[in-house]
């Protein structure tokens, strides 16, 4: 039975669907235009997000979302008046199929008469729906979450700075992945990967809450009080949601479907060694020769061919010709003997940043 009949044998009015290309996508999605909510399904009309729908944050803190205004089928996209029409939400989806996934994409209108000062648009607010038993329960899922170094390399992880895999076995659990994330749905279960599409306009994240046995997630692209001109209109980052059956396969396929829209080509990622993710800004000339020495001497087992010199080597941020106290000799012997070891040496640098 298709969702509609469904619906009519147990009496409740069908939801709309989105009218897009047909193809292999093993998604869909449904849009309840009353309640202003959008649903992501999977094969056989298992809901992924169950109930989903998009929020806008004002800068004077006001949120407004399309579970006040509905959903009403409009032009190519569907609208949700709020604030006596002075704002419109406005929600599009496109079904891709290299990958098979959906794309949402969310612009704020501003139809008043004075400026709207945004804050944050929350894409796609979503809880997700009940687990088929072959998924297995919460407790067993794990969450890919991309803070701005990986592992444990800071010990204190208040504002999200590492990144790692999450586990979902204690009774509550927050967490905020940047960019993107993507979650195991069981030991052997699917993944769900949600993600966006480029960073154009904004640093955009995804805040995942469980409590209990629900999981909420929450993509947010900052708009940092962007103020919109009447009559114009906001775009949020566009939104990827896609179930692949093999996470990894998945997350190749959503890393293609990024660079064929920044236009840019993949390249093999270099290996090596990075003081970053084992010493933060904190490593020593000691610290970044003795495991170049480690290195060398793994290369059989594990080749690492570049050793990175990261973030703490230089006097302060801004002064890239000047070594700081951590490496006395400079950057040159360090390099030198990483050269010697038959390795390459790498050095991280960030122009722009200044203290």
């Amino acid at each position: 039975l298709t969702s509609k009949q469904l619906a009519r044998k147990k009496g409740r009015k069908p939801a709309l669907r989105q009218a897009v290309p047909r193809g292999p996508a093993r998604c869909e999605i449904a849009v309840h235009a009353r309640q202003g909510t959008f649903s992501l399904l999977a094969p056989h009309g298992v809901p992924i997000l169950a109930k989903a729908w998009v929020e806008v944050e004002l800068a004077d803190g006001d949120v407004l979302t399309t579970l006040q205004g509905g959903l009403a089928a409009d032009a190519g996209f569907w609208a949700s008046p709020l604030a006596n029409g002075r704002i419109v939400i406005e929600v599009t989806f496109e079904r891709v199929t290299e990958p098979p996934a959906v794309i949402v994409a969310a612009r704020v209108r501003n139809r008043g008469t004075e400026p709207l000062a945004v804050r944050a648009i929350r894409v796609a607010r979503a809880v997700m729906g009940p687990a088929p038993a072959a998924w297995g329960a919460p407790e067993a899922w794990r969450m890919l979450k991309l803070g701005y170094t990986f592992g444990a390399a800071h010990r204190e992880d208040a504002d999200g700075r590492n990144s790692g895999l999450v586990s979902f076995d204690r009774p509550s659990v927050t967490s905020r992945s940047f960019g993107m994330t993507a979650l195991r749905l069981g030991a052997h279960g699917p993944g769900l990967i949600l993600g966006f599409v480029a960073g154009e306009r904004q640093v955009a994240w995804i805040d995942v809450r469980k409590e209990g046995r629900e999981i909420e997630l929450a993509p947010c692209c900052d708009t940092e009080g962007t103020s919109i001109p009447p009559g114009e209109a906001l775009a949020a980052e566009r939104l990827y949601a896609g179930l692949h059956a093999d996470p990894f396969a998945g997350l190749a396929a959503y890393a293609a479907l990024c660079a064929r829209a920044a236009k840019v080509e993949l390249k093999p990622v270099p290996r090596g060694w990075c003081s970053w993710y084992a010493y933060f800004a904190e490593a020593t000339a000691e610290d970044v020769t003795r495991n170049a020495e480690t290195c060398a001497a793994l290369r059989a087992e594990l080749p690492l061919p570049v050793v990175q010199i990261d973030a703490g080597w230089s006097r302060a941020m801004g002064d890239w010709l000047e070594p700081g106290a951590r490496f006395p000799g400079g950057i040159e012997p360090v390099a030198a003997r990483i050269k010697a070891l038959g390795l390459t040496p790498g050095i991280w640098v960030a122009p722009f940043a200044v203290e």
